[in-house]
């Protein structure tokens, strides 16, 4: 009886539908862009994984600034946890706070809010430029579409890198990862003014000699290519480590 019992039970569990997910990558290319022009692409992050590089040889180790960070971000979501929009070497990173402040941060050090509130941007379907450029002993210069929103004294500066990892989309291979479509993400080796700014979404500014890394992702999938003088190719990442497979099937 038992046995019959059990063979019973192992039929039935094998009629039970057994739910499959998903398997979507991530991130993805997106046919929406600041400009809206034909052939302009971005790329969409969903709040699980970035993309990032490898910088062993420190390309983007200018600790000793001056440094300006800027990008253009479509926000689809904010749940009020720290967010990171790039940052390299564990070192210095352009972010949103767990109370949605605009942020740059030296990692260990000091986390610079900038009073500009992000969360009235998140949902509402435009895109959003968004600028820290610090100068040493100085402190950071902080641009929303182009505005001068605020200027913060900071004589503090970053520590030196305890990660080789550049990320985008996130914070040190994938962590804390950002809900949003993101394009034309740069880093600067010189402390940008608001008229130099790659601010202007119908007109994309060149590359300035400063530039270390430049990515407009008009790519249809990764590699993603720097067209700074820093040669860093993005490739999608998560808390685990950089991927060679060019997506991650992260979904359960």
């Amino acid at each position: 009886m038992m046995k019959g019992k059990w063979v019973l039970f192992v039929v039935m569990a094998a009629l039970v539908s057994i739910p499959v997910f998903a398997q979507d990558p991530e991130p993805v290319s997106n046919t929406d862009s600041p400009s809206g022009a034909a052939g302009d692409l971005s790329i969409q992050f969903k709040g699980v994984s970035s993309v990032g590089a490898d910088d062993p040889d420190g390309l983007l180790n200018i600790i000793e600034g001056p440094i300006t960070m800027e990008v253009w971000v479509k926000l689809d979501d904010y749940n009020g946890n720290w967010t990171g929009m790039s940052s390299w070497g564990f070192s210095y990173k352009l972010g949103i706070s767990d109370d949605g402040q605009f942020i740059f941060t030296f990692f260990g050090i000091v986390d610079i809010f900038s009073g500009y509130d992000i969360t009235p941007l998140v949902g509402d379907d435009q895109w959003h430029h968004f600028a820290a450029a610090w100068t040493p002993g100085s402190g950071v210069q902080f641009y929303v579409d182009g505005a001068d929103v605020g200027f913060v004294e900071e004589t503090r500066a970053p520590q030196a890198a305890r990660s080789p990892n550049f990320t985008v989309g996130g914070e040190d291979v994938g962590k804390v990862p950002i809900t949003a479509s993101m394009d034309r993400m740069r880093v600067h080796n010189a402390a940008l003014t608001a008229d130099q700014l790659d601010s202007d979404a119908a007109n994309p500014k060149a590359p300035l000699a400063e530039t270390l890394v430049s990515y407009d992702f008009n790519e249809a999938g990764p590699p993603y290519k720097s067209s700074g003088s820093a040669q860093l190719d993005l490739m999608p990442q998560n808390e685990v480590a950089p991927s060679a497979a060019g997506v991650w099937e992260i979904y359960p």
